[in-house]
């Protein structure tokens, strides 16, 4: 973790960056579903999506990335920490093999629909649960 991100952390707290990461990431997902739905691509629209790609990229890196594994690592009790930790991790890799697998068969069939799909996801995940993720730790 780097420097800059540890004083962020701690200074900001995690609901703050978990929720604006989350929305930065649904906002950027929102017009890439959008332009990927024209059925006539030009270069503008792939100067588009390529920069949506990164706006999410770039929510996703200073938030969902590094902030998931500190809260999974802090939720617990101290007495079931390393079971629980390990669940969580085997958790997080399993549903990424899942979406890296499903990923390339679900935009053969529509790619606007794709990342409409994650955006929903998003949404979902940033409005329900960091209210409750700032309600259960005492941040």
């Amino acid at each position: 973790m780097q420097l800059s991100h540890i004083w962020t952390h701690t200074t900001v707290g995690r609901v703050w960056l978990l929720f604006t990461g989350g929305t930065l990431m649904c906002l950027a997902l929102i017009p890439t579903a959008i332009l990927a739905s024209f059925p006539d691509a030009s270069q503008a629209m792939g100067i588009g999506v390529t920069f949506c790609c990164a706006l999410y990229v770039i929510g996703f890196a200073y938030s969902w990335g590094p902030v998931v594994w500190v809260v999974c690592a802090e939720m617990f009790p101290m007495r079931e920490r390393g079971k629980a930790n390990s669940l969580t991790t085997f958790s997080n890799w399993f549903w990424t093999c899942i979406v890296g697998a499903v990923f390339p068969i679900a935009s053969t069939a529509s790619l606007a629909g794709c990342f409409g799909f994650f955006a929903a996801v998003v949404f979902i995940a940033t409005t329900v649960s960091a209210p409750k993720l700032s309600n259960s730790l005492s941040i």
